[in-house]
C-alpha cells in the first residue's frame, strides 16, 4: 500500500506531504517528501471531477468484478489476516463503488464506506442493494 502523510519537517515551518509504502503493516520507506506548495490548489476538485465522470463505468466494472474468482482471492486474503470468529466493524475509505462491502457484507463484517464523490457513493448504494450479510452503510465524506 502506498499512502501519503501530511506533517512538517523538523526544525523548520515547512509543510510537506510524505508518500511512503507500507507493507504487512510495516514502513518500508519513504518514497518521496512533496512540499505541500507544490500541490495543485484544486486538487480535490480535480479528483471529484474525475471520479465522477468515471462513475458508471467504474462501479460497472467492480459490480462485475463481486462476482468473480477474483472476490473469493480478496476474501481469502482479507479474512486471513482478522481474527477468527470475531464480529468486526470494517470502514473502508475511499470506498468508491463498493466493492468491499460487496464481498466483505455476505461474510458477516459490518461494513462502512466512506467517499468524497457523491456519484460513487450512489453507485455504491445500489451496488449493495440486497447484498446478504449486514447491510452495508455508505456516505460522501471528504
Amino acid at each position: 500500500m502506498i499512502t501519503m502523510k501530511a506533517d512538517k519537517r523538523r526544525g523548520t515551518s515547512e509543510s510537506f506531504f510524505m508518500v511512503f509504502v507500507i507493507y504487512e503493516g510495516k514502513s518500508m520507506g519513504i518514497l518521496k517528501f512533496i512540499p505541500i506548495e507544490e500541490e495543485s490548489s484544486d486538487i480535490k476538485e480535480k479528483v471529484l471531477g474525475y471520479w465522477t465522470r468515471r462513475s458508471g463505468s467504474f462501479s460497472a466494472s467492480k459490480s462485475e468484478e463481486a462476482g468473480s474468482s477474483k472476490a473469493g482471492l480478496w476474501q481469502e486474503e482479507l479474512t486471513g489476516k482478522l481474527p477468527d470468529g470475531a464480529e468486526l466493524s470494517v470502514l473502508d475509505v475511499g470506498c468508491g463503488a463498493g466493492y468491499f462491502e460487496m464481498i466483505l457484507a455476505p461474510l458477516g463484517y459490518k461494513m462502512t464506506g466512506i467517499d468524497l464523490t457523491p456519484d460513487m457513493i450512489l453507485e455504491g448504494k445500489k451496488n449493495v442493494q440486497g447484498c446478504p450479510g449486514p447491510a452495508p452503510e455508505l456516505l460522501v465524506m471528504d
